[in-house]
């Protein structure tokens, strides 16, 4: 029997989801989208791990509370990973700013489960040695890092099994790498109605135990979505057993036992992709300047702080749109697709120019617009405000 534990990023803010999509997979209660998706793992049986940000989760609390519901309910199915609210770029952070995000996400998953995993997913593998200390002093004992996300050099550094990463000031997480050929199988089961590869790359993996990471919203991204995942799930080997991280004795490589050429630090990702052309630095700068006043702002400006970190608002103007190749199912033929980057840039200069004019007639007559950035903006500034009261 292969073990696995299966890791889901499922990102609202995706830079290909556009806001109208992802609201529609929202409707209909249990006949949505989103909650068909998550029934076939109840149906099933499958054990899966959810890392949802908290911005997301305040969508599904307000447009599909159902959702919520079936994911509160059914504990033995879903096992929840830590997340910060903002899916964000990390490494752009202050230390305040960093652990503010990290504890409006932990209220949220605090006020919606009441329970979670003591490991952190974080957003584009963004991390460094400040925050490891930061997150251990908010009660977090590991942390995950996807070595396919790194270019070659760092990847052959990362250790292979779960080790010891270090932080600054003597602090230490557990760390498990994942295996990265089950994040490109995963995507090939859903864009072909099966799990062929999937089930190649977990059985003939020497160890009996693995760790996989995917973007949860990959299929929401596709015709077809719940079917995907069915044909998926359904033909996924009968030797495959999922597990949760809380069911494991993990053993973790001490970090002085570590090879001398592994990182022992949590390596720095790449910038590149997120400012290519550089388009976005006068945003990123704009957001920098308010983040150093942050400790001073009140509460309702920090949520709407929130709003103008997420990484996706860089990496839908700075990244191509994705060509990907998929089966049709009616015609039984590929077909080449494009998953176009969604205009988040625009939206995250609305929700800019929004922090600038809090309390003003602007600010009232533009939050009332049906647009579905804008019904997101106001489902999860409303959702912060309830978790400060």
């Amino acid at each position: 029997m292969n073990r696995i534990v299966d890791v889901v990023n499922l990102n609202a803010d995706a830079s290909c989801l556009d806001s109208e999509l992802w609201l529609s997979q929202l409707e209909g209660g249990r006949n949505s989208i989103l909650f068909q998706w998550l029934s076939l793992y109840v149906d099933l049986n499958k054990k899966i791990s959810l890392g949802i940000p908290g911005a997301s989760l305040a969508d599904i609390a307000e447009f599909n509370p159902e959702s919520i519901e079936l994911i509160r309910n059914n504990p033995q199915v879903f096992e929840i990973i830590v997340r910060p609210f903002a899916h964000d770029n990390a490494l752009l952070r202050t230390r305040y700013g960093f652990e503010s995000n990290l504890k409006y996400g932990l209220k949220t998953i605090e006020s919606l489960f009441g329970r979670q995993s003591h490991f952190f997913l974080p957003p584009e593998f963004m991390c460094n040695s400040e925050q490891i200390y930061t997150l251990q002093q908010n009660g977090i004992q590991g942390i995950f890092i996807q070595p396919g996300r790194f270019n070659d050099e760092v990847q052959e550094r990362i250790p292979d099994i779960p080790y010891e990463v270090r932080g600054v000031l003597g602090s230490k997480l557990n760390c498990i790498p994942f295996n990265s050929a089950l994040t490109r199988s995963f995507l090939d089961g859903i864009h072909h109605y099966n799990a062929d590869k999937w089930n190649a790359a977990v059985t003939d993996n020497p160890g009996d135990l693995m760790f996989s990471w995917r973007d949860g919203e990959s299929a929401f991204l596709l015709p077809n979505t719940v079917e995907r995942e069915s044909a998926w799930l359904k033909s996924e080997s009968e030797h495959i057993e999922r597990v949760f991280l809380s069911e494991l004795e993990i053993e973790f490589l001490p970090n002085e036992q570590l090879e001398e050429s592994s990182f022992k630090s949590y390596p720095i990702h790449s910038f590149a992709p997120w400012l290519r052309e550089m388009r976005m630095i006068g945003f990123t700068n704009k957001v920098q300047k308010i983040e150093e006043l942050l400790e001073d702002l009140e509460a309702q400006k920090v949520f709407h702080w929130l709003m103008i970190i997420n990484s996706d608002i860089l990496s839908s103007v700075e990244k191509s749109s994705p060509k990907i190749e998929i089966l049709n199912k009616e015609s039984n033929e590929l077909e080449e697709i494009i998953l176009w980057r969604s205009e988040r840039g625009f939206e995250g200069e609305e929700y800019l120019s929004l922090l600038k004019e809090l309390g003003s007639d602007v600010y009232q007559k533009s939050t009332q617009s049906s647009s579905a950035h804008l019904r997101k903006f106001n489902a999860r500034i409303n959702f912060l405000s309830g978790l400060s009261n």
